[in-house]
């Protein structure tokens, strides 16, 4: 079996260092090292040689590529047909990984990129596919609506290689740690009002936000507005080694998501900060609860003072804190690494092909 990974998402490079990038690198090489062929068709090549994608091809090349046996595993992109068209024609089985329900997000968040015809698309490529894999068990639930096919779900994970060599050493101050890009479903806007909240100015807390871009210097700006820039670091975009590395020089990691009744997300940072050891402090909604489990505090959406509550508790608790990061990478470990995700997807590939048989 070969897997041709696809992204038509001209967002999405393969070298990139946001999310979406990251999970399409990070399930490339897993599948690779469970001894998979698997070969690359994106949209927006990289810059250069990517080492963990080192077959990459425009993704104009897809059709001519595909021969008998061969699986099409495609991160479902806004507004994209062409790809189970390709796999139709060719005859072979088309897995379809769906990380959000696009047309909904992009609607709220950058409405000038969704076409009249987006959902419409959508949904025929959510029946039209042989397997959805979805990250997560609400959007799962909203696919099952429009498909009766097979419908896995697939976790994001996180890779331990990029966690080996020494433990770096922590921040002095007790440091809150926000991992990734800032975008406005993150919940980060709130973070300069929470660090000003009385129970984290009594422990003299800290935000490094690891990542970039126009959330981050928002982010920063509202910091400065609530006179708590002095306490709060942003390193700008990082490779993902130098990432992870600089999530465990602080103490807690933070995913401050809003209120949303159809949370849908399979927070990555939250992953990786188990995997980490990083005591995790999120919000009890959409799957977070099954996935931080006792590797840290969740608590009502909304409410800052429990957030901030539960920060200060685990900055201050260091057996607390310790007891949670332990749990947490041993939560990570027995099933979120992306060697997990990697052979789910495997085995997915491999009923599709038993079926068309």
């Amino acid at each position: 079996m070969r897997i041709l990974h696809v992204c038509a998402d001209s967002g999405i490079p393969p070298d990139g260092t946001k999310g979406a990038s990251v999970h399409f690198r990070s399930l490339h090489v897993a599948l690779r090292q469970l001894g998979v062929r698997v070969v690359a068709f994106v949209k927006r090549m990289p810059k250069g040689p990517v080492p963990e994608v080192p077959d990459v091809r425009p993704i104009a090349e897809l059709a001519s590529s595909i021969v008998p046996g061969d699986v099409i595993l495609e991160r479902y992109a806004l507004g994209q047909h062409a790809v189970l068209d390709i796999a139709r024609a060719a005859g072979v089985p088309h897995l379809l990984e769906v990380n959000a329900p696009l047309v909904d997000e992009a609607s709220r968040h950058r409405p000038d990129t969704v076409k009249p015809e987006d959902r419409d698309i959508e949904h025929a490529v959510w029946r039209g596919t042989d397997v959805v894999l979805a990250v997560s068990r609400p959007l799962l639930d909203r696919i099952a609506v429009h498909r009766s096919g097979p419908i896995d779900i697939v976790r994001n994970g996180f890779d331990p290689d990029l966690l080996e060599g020494p433990e770096p050493s922590k921040e002095i101050a007790p440091t809150l740690v926000f991992l990734g890009h800032p975008k406005p479903w993150h919940g980060t806007e709130a973070l300069p009002k929470l660090l000003a909240h009385p129970a984290l100015v009594a422990v003299g807390a800290r935000l490094l936000v690891v990542g970039g871009g126009p959330g981050a210097d928002a982010l920063a700006e509202a910091a400065r507005a609530r006179g708590v820039d002095g306490r709060v670091t942003v390193t700008g975009p990082l490779p993902q080694r130098e990432a992870l590395r600089m999530l465990r020089t602080g103490h807690v990691a933070v995913a401050p998501y809003p209120v949303d009744e159809d949370f849908y997300f399979c927070p990555l940072k939250a992953i990786e900060s188990l995997g980490a050891g990083m005591p995790v402090v999120s919000t009890k909604q959409g799957d977070l609860d099954e996935i931080v489990g006792d590797g840290g505090l969740l608590v009502p959406a909304g409410d800052d003072d429990a957030f901030a509550g539960a920060c200060a508790r685990l900055l201050v608790d260091d057996a607390l804190r310790r007891t949670a990061g332990e749990a947490g990478r041993r939560r990570a470990y027995a099933g979120m690494t992306w060697k997990h995700s990697a052979g789910q997807v495997v085995a997915a590939a491999e009923a599709a092909l038993r079926r068309g048989s």
